[in-house]
């Protein structure tokens, strides 16, 4: 074993990624391979982070239940699975 998990092609919803952890986890998803569904509050941030990566941007509060039901919806209808939530 190499302890390399291969993540090409897997669908990785990042939650917070507009910022701190978040984004640092999106970039480095992105890098190994992932398509990369960036979820957060901060549109203008989110956009930044999605043109460095082609990442696709959903913007909701995961605070409010009706926007986590949104937000998985809209998820799942832009990238059709998620693999990997973060």
């Amino acid at each position: 074993m190499t302890g390399h998990v291969d993540l090409r092609g897997a669908v990785c919803l990042v939650t917070g990624a507009s910022s701190g952890i978040g984004r640092a986890t999106a970039l480095r998803m992105a890098r190994s391979g992932s398509r990369v569904v960036l979820l957060g509050r901060d549109r203008p941030a989110l956009d930044e982070v999605a043109a460095k990566i082609s990442g696709t941007v959903i913007v909701a509060d995961l605070a409010d239940p009706a926007e986590v039901e949104r937000a998985a919806a809209e998820s799942l209808a832009v990238a059709g699975r998620v693999d990997i939530l973060i």
